[in-house]
């Protein structure tokens, strides 16, 4: 009987040890198939995490410029309102001196005339 190199009879068939032959490189595939799309879904879930992270600052940041440019309108208003109530304060202390002045022409008139014309 002659011998393969492998121990077998000629014109037998070794299926078992043709199936092993595959066995391991296609294990070793698998492997690094899962390992690869764990790393990927690792690196996908990181990306979101970050991004959510990224959204929430700007969301934060966002917020605070809102609140900011908020404030500045509402000094802007209180600032408009005191300038609108001084410059009423100012009509009416110019409305009083004018009203003194003529007051005090008039008086000066009366005086005047009464000179002119003793009773």
């Amino acid at each position: 009987m002659d011998m393969t190199p492998k121990g077998l009879a000629p014109g037998s068939t070794d299926t078992a040890g043709a199936s092993s032959r595959w066995i391991a490189p296609l294990l070793a595939v698998a492997v690094a198939v899962a390992a690869a799309g764990a790393g990927y879904f690792g690196w996908q879930a990181k990306t979101q995490r970050d991004e959510a992270a990224r959204q929430v600052q700007q969301d934060a940041a966002d917020a605070e410029r809102r609140t900011a440019e908020a404030n500045a309108a509402a000094a802007a208003a209180v600032a408009a309102k005191a300038r609108a109530a001084g410059a009423q304060a100012e009509r009416e202390r110019a409305e009083i001196a004018s009203a003194q002045q003529a007051l005090a022409r008039a008086i000066e008139e009366e005086e005047a005339l009464a000179r002119k014309n003793p009773q």
